[in-house]
């Protein structure tokens, strides 16, 4: 509230009187707020800019320090004008900003914006039937052979993650895969990790991604051997517009004579994906592997959902 005193002047008397118990409603201030567009989509890990002007009919223009963000899914956000956030959650959020003048009267104006998330394009690209057929028939590099890979979504009732069944064999010997195994890919922040793991019983599983029903019966604590600091972590690259992933330092293990650790990268599109393994020895030097990355092209789509 704004108090005054108003004073009285009687000249027919002379009599003075005041009266300081007169008041006027205090009026709240208003906010406009500039960005983001109500409506305005984004994807997780952008950063998002909220901006916002307040002014007061008493104070003038607000410090932009008064100004308080919330999301109906995150909660308080932080103060100021402009700010920046890339952590906000997938969905449709409702923003909020709140403003106070000097006596206490507050206002707030709100706008919806969605957030969506990349991880259910990162698993419908990654799971299908791949094959290399095509660098092979290429390439000079006596890496690169014909592969066949199968990447088929299993257990979807689970709520850790993707779980996905990993199928590679050569061509010339599909009935023989030559490596099997289980990936489990989850959020982790703005990007995704995968954990890897090797099946206790993979001759058991052979063609196993044309009946994913076949690992109901399997669960990760007592059927699968986590393959320790051997999972990659992806991110989205704008420039390239796909997901490219790797592991980190030199503790993915293997046991190979003369290996002492190995790295992994691999790059994942729409249509393709890239995988580059390479082993190194005590001092650091590359002794296993491709002189570039095996390229498997998608020959056929299998449900991600």
């Amino acid at each position: 509230m704004k108090y005054f005193t108003i004073c009285l002047f009687l000249t027919v008397t002379g009599l003075i009187g005041c009266d300081d118990s007169s008041e006027t409603e205090n009026i709240a201030p208003q906010i406009n707020v500039t960005a983001p567009s109500d409506g305005s989509t984004y994807w997780k890990g952008d950063t998002v800019t909220l901006t916002a002007v307040a002014t007061d009919a008493e104070d003038g223009t607000l410090d932009a320090s008064s100004l308080e963000w919330s999301s109906d899914i995150d909660g308080v956000i932080g103060n100021g004008s402009p700010l920046e956030v890339s952590d906000l959650s997938d969905g449709t959020h409702l923003i909020t900003v709140s403003a106070t003048d000097s006596d206490g009267s507050t206002t707030s104006e709100q706008v919806h914006i969605v957030i969506n998330t990349r991880f259910p394009i990162l698993i419908e690209w990654m799971t299908g039937y791949f094959s290399s057929e095509a660098q092979a028939a290429t390439s000079t590099d006596q890496y690169h052979v014909d592969v066949r890979l199968h990447m088929v979504r299993i257990w979807p009732e689970r709520m850790d993650g993707y779980w996905i069944y990993v199928e590679q064999a050569y061509a010339t010997d599909l009935a023989n895969p030559y490596r099997q195994r289980v990936y489990n890919v989850y959020e982790s922040g703005s990007g995704w990790e995968d954990l890897i793991y090797a099946l206790a019983s993979p001759q058991s599983y052979v063609g196993g991604w044309e009946n994913p029903d076949d690992f109901e019966e399997l669960t990760p604590e007592n059927d699968l051997i986590l393959k320790e600091n051997c999972g990659l972590s992806f991110s989205w690259d704008e420039e390239e517009q796909n997901f490219y992933g790797s592991t980190s330092g030199n503790e993915c293990t293997a046991s190979i004579p003369g290996v002492a650790y190995l790295t992994s990268e691999s790059r994942i599109a729409e249509t393709f994906f890239t995988s580059w393994d390479l082993g190194y020895n005590d001092q650091g030097t590359i002794v296993m592997g491709p002189y570039s990355p095996y390229i498997f092209d998608k020959l056929e789509n299998y449900p991600a959902n």
